[in-house]
């Protein structure tokens, strides 16, 4: 038995077109689950996370922003699992985000989200989750969709793309230095470190 579930949403200039069972009116209302946006046609794709994805939903499609035209759109994944709570959300976002930039050259996505920088999470369950949730979805359904390319995560994992992905996810310390410097009026710095200490990411954040 999976450890999560699916909903395949379709739209219509915005507006769901897909009959709901009343279960997933229940799941799209109230739980916190992950949800992506694709047009495959154009080569589109909107990672998110919420506690009530009709609520979210409603809101993208009202706001103002130039980059990005949520009425564009022309599906989207619903994935929820009894396993979620708020921090295994955020995590599964910033992961699945992160691999699908690291192979962006080879599938031509555009991204529309941007970098919080999102300091790397810990939780009681994250093992659980990498492991009967991430891995799972990333080599079977997102895979069999066409939204990703390479099934195999240890061989993106190694790549330079992910390595040094402006997404990945920060260490407390690379964000304590983002956030000082954002605070700051100042135009240089020097940051200096060990080899391998994560100088690369901080720079591309």
């Amino acid at each position: 038995m999976s450890s999560y579930r699916i909903i395949s949403l379709k739209f219509k200039n915005g507006r769901i077109v897909s009959e709901l069972k009343k279960i997933h009116t229940n799941v799209l209302d109230n739980n916190p689950v992950i949800y992506i946006y694709y047009n495959l046609k154009k080569k589109k794709i909107y990672v998110g996370e919420t506690n009530g994805f009709i609520r979210r939903h409603n809101e993208h499609l009202i706001e103002s922003n130039p980059k990005v035209d949520y009425r564009e759109y022309t599906n989207c994944l619903v994935i929820y699992s009894s396993l979620f709570n708020k921090s295994a959300v955020l995590d599964l976002e910033s992961l699945i985000l992160n691999y699908m930039i690291a192979e962006s050259d080879t599938t031509k996505f555009v991204f529309a989200n941007r970098n919080n920088g999102q300091t790397e999470l810990v939780y009681k369950n994250k093992e659980e989750i990498l492991t009967d949730v991430f891995y799972k979805l990333w080599s079977n359904e997102l895979h069999k969709l066409g939204l990703v390319d390479n099934p195999n995560i240890d061989e993106l994992r190694e790549s330079l793309l992910f390595k040094y992905s402006p997404f990945k996810q920060l260490s407390a310390k690379q964000k304590m230095i983002i956030d000082e410097i954002e605070k700051s009026v100042i135009n240089r710095y020097l940051v200096e470190a060990p080899a391998g200490s994560g100088k690369s990411v901080v720079l591309l954040t």
